[in-house]
Parts: C-alpha cells; structure tokens; sequence
C-alpha cells in the first residue's frame, strides 16, 4: 500500500465500502468478458488501441477470502494483458505516474506494444525509471471501479477511481502475459468511456 494516508483510509474504508466495489467491480468484468479490441481517446489527447482477444480478466474487489486470492487496498480495479505487441498509440498522462507522482501532459508513444518515444513533464525520469526495454512495454490495462476513491496524484488510490484507467508498463508474469521485466508501473489517465469491440462503454456509469 504505498503512500497510503490515514485520511484514505478513513474515506474508503467507510461501512458497506467492500460490497460497493465488489459489485461494481464484477459487473464491469462481466462486461468485459469475450472482449477483442479495446480503444482510448481522452479529452487529454489519448489515443490508444490494444486487444486483450483471450485474455482472461483480473478483478481486485477488496476481497481475498480464498487461498490464492491477492490484490492490494484500496482496492477496485478490472485489468487485463494487452495481448504482446498489440498497443499502439498515443497516450497522455494526466493524473499520475508510479514513482513520479503528481503528472499532468506527460506524453507516451506507443508502437508494437512498446514506448518508442517520450515528451513532456517527467520525460526524464521516466526514461531512468524504465531503464531496460522490457520495462517500457505496455503490460496491463486496467480500469478503476471503486466509487469512494479520488483520482490525485496518489497512483494507489486514483488508479481506482472510477472514471480513470492505467496502462500498467513492464511485468505482467503474475496476470497472464509474457514480458517479465525488471519492475511494475502504472500511469493513471482521466477516461470516461472506452470503446470495446467497436461498442462504447461508459466508465462512469453504475452497472449494478
């Protein structure tokens, strides 16, 4: 849980906050079962086409009451892998980054599922973050579910929110993909709707 505040923790964890995200969390995976291609555009300029065609989706509902049930808190989040090589386009960053905080117009190109080009606040750390070429490969797609969380700078709690989406780069050996990698990062973008298979699904809205 890094970064976590005692002020996150009082707003999220509030009574009947587990079964909220659960529910919502669930409902948007069932939405996404089956799903091929999945495309971004964003007020901030993203624009992102991946598939995850067989891919099987990962919820974080904030309940882990089985063995081999894992996630971190606060939880809400559907993710899949980006099928290797899929992830093409442009992506801005506006909300935050996993190990640079607070980012807003960071911008990322994508080719073959790969960063090939950076520019804008934080480039540079960035590219000392990333430091192999395995690290800059676009490794999970996710989707925040959790309703009580807040998009700030704080990559564990706005990437939960909904109304955000991460595009998580390096590692992806523990959800179902192929690149191992030397870490794990998130960069948590504002997004409201997405188009799946063609369809648009509104992230906003309750599904239950």
């Amino acid at each position: 849980m890094p970064g976590i505040t005692g002020e996150v923790i009082c707003r999220l964890f509030c009574p009947g906050s587990a079964g909220l995200v659960s529910r919502r969390t669930n409902a948007l995976a069932a939405s996404l079962e089956g799903a091929g291609r999945i495309e971004l555009r964003t007020e901030a300029g993203t624009e992102l086409e991946l598939s995850i065609a067989g891919r099987k989706i990962y919820t974080d509902t904030g309940l882990y009451r089985e063995p081999g049930r894992f996630g971190n808190l606060p939880a809400g989040e559907v993710s899949a892998a980006p099928v290797s090589f899929s992830a093409r386009g442009r992506v801005v960053v506006d909300l935050a980054f996993a190990g640079l905080g607070a980012v807003d117009g960071l911008i990322l190109e994508l080719e073959k599922g790969r960063i090939v080009a950076a520019k804008g606040p934080g480039r540079g750390r960035l590219l000392k973050l990333l430091a192999e070429n395995r690290d800059r490969v676009a490794g999970e797609f996710g989707i925040g579910t959790n309703p009580l969380a807040r998009p700030s700078s704080l990559t564990l709690e706005a990437e939960k929110a909904v109304g955000t989406v991460h595009l998580g780069l390096g590692d992806n050996i523990s959800f179902g993909g192929e690149n191992r990698a030397t870490g794990h990062w998130d960069a948590v973008l504002n997004c409201r709707w997405i188009k799946v298979d063609g369809e648009i699904l509104d992230l906003t809205e309750p599904l239950v």
